[in-house]
């Protein structure tokens, strides 16, 4: 494969088998994305999201005026958009390992991880509206659903994919609807229930995952810009 980088190899090896006892022993957990926090865990816990588009948007904006300015057909352009398309790439492999990374830290903790089933495609377009499609494409949820399933698949998990309406809104503890406002960042609910909004939808995605048939395979389609516009 050759990139901006030169020519790269990719190798793939036989998988060893996991141990099934350690696999058995694992908990299991439900997981909600967003943009405020990376992910949710139904544990409570959070991933921050890294923003790796925005911390690097000034330095791309100014590679790309620099190369608009050169001459057409220059040496010197061709060089500059080399420079450019090298800065995409180190964000695009900064996200991939984060995206890894954090699919590998969840595996080994967890034998059954429940996510939502989304699709990418039309929240891109309507994050339009709000001036979030910039933001979605950054968080690249598909890339990181697709090395969580990749991962577990290795170390023996499974990954199980969920209806993703009304996770939000519904009471984990009652099932009662309560609508929030983007702006509502806690749950609250009149059976007694107080906790983050986010936590909520994880327990919510766990709790489908257990009722419910799910979706194993999962597919999100395009709408996951490599490079969005800045």
């Amino acid at each position: 494969m050759r990139k901006a980088s030169g020519w790269h190899l990719a190798v793939s090896c036989d998988e060893v088998p996991p141990d099934p006892v350690l696999v058995a022993g694992k908990d299991e957990v439900g997981i909600d994305v967003g943009l405020t926090h990376f992910a949710t865990l139904s544990t409570g816990e959070t991933v921050e999201n890294p923003r790796f588009l925005r911390e690097a948007e000034d330095r791309l904006k100014s590679r790309q005026r620099r190369v608009s300015k050169a001459e057409r057909g220059s040496i010197n352009r061709r060089k500059l958009r080399r420079l450019l398309s090298r800065e995409w790439e180190q964000l695009a492999d900064r996200r991939r390992d984060f995206q890894f990374k954090t699919a590998r830290s969840l595996v080994e903790r967890f034998g059954r991880i429940a996510a939502e089933r989304l699709d990418i495609t039309d929240m891109v377009q309507q994050g339009r509206n709000r001036g979030l499609h910039r933001s979605i494409a950054d968080a690249a949820w598909r890339g990181f659903l697709s090395a969580l399933s990749s991962k577990a698949e290795e170390a023996g998990s499974t990954v199980v994919f969920v209806e993703a309406r009304g996770t939000t809104r519904e009471c984990s503890a009652c099932g009662t609807s309560v609508p929030k406002s983007l702006r509502e960042r806690e749950h609250r609910c009149s059976c007694g229930a107080v906790m983050d909004r986010d936590v909520n939808a994880a327990v919510n995605v766990l709790n489908r995952a257990r009722t419910e048939p799910p979706w194993r395979c999962w597919s999100a389609g395009a709408g996951e810009a490599g490079s969005p516009a800045l």
